[in-house]
């Protein structure tokens, strides 16, 4: 805990936020709350006979919880934007111009998960060989569902799925995989 105050101090002093980190959580906490859907009545009812935890449905530790969940998926994008490539890396990187790199990502030839504080695009780096983007990247982008979230994006492109053999999306389209198997989990994905 003390290292995510740590970071929340740091980040809070970039954006030049003149409030403590204890102040912001305060914030976040009061913001997600919400209205009580249970009495007590029922939550006691629910501890006492349906064998849930106490903490399961006491407010504060749900909001607690809340505020967790957001701080944790807030540094993994922030990580994952982090560790991408900017638009002019990719340039640098692929001999690639920076034009025809954003005309790649309206066409949907490329993922985009972010921005940098510069404002340039962020690539995730899994979208990537060594030669360029991964063959047939356009297929499976339009085959996932357009508000999925790109921590979500990544865990599918970079988790082994045993219809590939044991290898990620990412890695069975560099290794020249066909593109409509990638596509179609990523289909599947998008109906569950």
């Amino acid at each position: 805990m003390t290292s995510m105050i740590h970071d929340l101090d740091r980040v809070l002093a970039d954006h030049r936020a003149s409030m403590s980190p204890q102040e912001f959580m305060e914030i976040l906490i009061e913001a997600t709350e919400s209205t009580d859907t249970m009495t007590a009545a029922e939550r006691s009812f629910l501890v006492e006979h349906g064998g849930v935890p106490a903490d399961a449905v006491d407010p504060a530790h749900q909001t607690v919880a809340l505020v967790r969940n957001a701080a944790d998926t807030a540094a993994a994008q922030r990580h994952a934007v982090e560790q991408g490539y900017t638009t002019g890396q990719v340039a640098t990187k692929f001999g690639m111009k920076p034009a025809n790199i954003r005309r790649d990502v309206s066409n949907g030839r490329l993922y985009v998960a972010g921005r940098a504080r510069t404002g340039e695009h962020v690539f995730p780096r899994w979208q990537f060989t060594d030669d360029g983007p991964l063959p047939g990247l356009r297929d499976v982008l339009a085959a996932l569902p357009a508000d999925h979230h790109p921590l979500d994006v990544a865990a599918f492109m970079t988790t082994p799925q045993q219809s590939l053999n044991g290898r990620s999306p990412a890695a069975w389209l560099a290794t020249g995989g066909a593109v409509h198997v990638v596509a179609e989990l990523a289909d599947e994905l998008g109906r569950q």
